[in-house]
């Protein structure tokens, strides 16, 4: 499987040809398509460091595209769509997107949004070491979570909160910490994200998340991760 930085699923042509010659000057790989099908196909091929995903294609809604995905797929998302209502927003961010370029947008804004978003997503590529609670080990260094021995599979989102707080075990990481290092500082009032994510990341890791021994609340202030090396 080949590596590729960045898959564009967009149809209407014009729009994909401005992204991805903008994309290729910037140094990026990039594979296009038009159509959600021809976007599974691509998966099966090339492996991308980020895809960019219109909501509204030919054979089908991005969002159900993107719920999918996130199933087997941790590469960030950028949406790019014409819709510009916030419970599109708040849909799709729910559903796994890491960010939500409403269009029109500038160029010059989608390739900061789309370095951005590398740039926390990247993290753990230079960490190092292993944690452990009861049954879980976080391992930065190969960016693998397990429990009882077994793969968890996180999203995009869910490891990069997780990464946050493996960086200082045992230490409280505020709301905004959280949701700027993660989301971005337009999103650092957001904490109804933070509190989705948390109890998805609790189902996951924790025996019982209802009263949970790792991923711990200090309520109204942040979170603290207790594990050690």
């Amino acid at each position: 499987m080949s590596e590729l930085d960045v898959l564009l699923v967009e149809d209407d042509e014009a729009i994909a040809g401005l992204i991805e010659r903008a994309l290729m000057v910037e140094g990026y790989r990039v594979a296009c398509e038009t159509t959600l099908a021809g976007a599974w196909m691509a998966l099966g091929k090339q492996s991308p460091g980020l895809v960019l995903l219109d909501l509204n294609l030919p054979d089908g809604d991005g969002i159900e595209w993107l719920s999918r995905f996130r199933v087997a797929h941790s590469a960030p998302v950028i949406v790019l769509s014409a819709r510009s209502q916030e419970h599109d927003k708040v849909n799709a961010l729910n559903n796994g997107a890491d960010d939500y370029l409403c269009k029109p947008f500038g160029l010059p804004e989608l390739l900061a949004r789309l370095r951005a978003t590398l740039r926390r997503y990247q993290p753990h590529a230079s960490a190092g070491g292993k944690l452990f609670c009861d049954s879980v080990v976080i391992d930065l260094q190969q960016g693998l979570i397990t429990r009882d021995g077994q793969k968890v599979h996180l999203t995009a989102k869910e490891f990069q909160v997780l990464y946050v707080l493996a960086s200082s075990p045992g230490k409280l990481v505020r709301q905004r910490e959280l949701l700027q290092s993660v989301w971005g500082p337009e999103y650092v009032n957001d904490t109804h994200y933070l509190r989705i994510l948390m109890s998805k990341l609790r189902v996951k890791l924790e025996r019982n998340p209802s009263e949970p021994v790792m991923l711990l609340t200090e309520p109204g202030v942040g979170y603290r991760l207790n594990a050690s090396f």
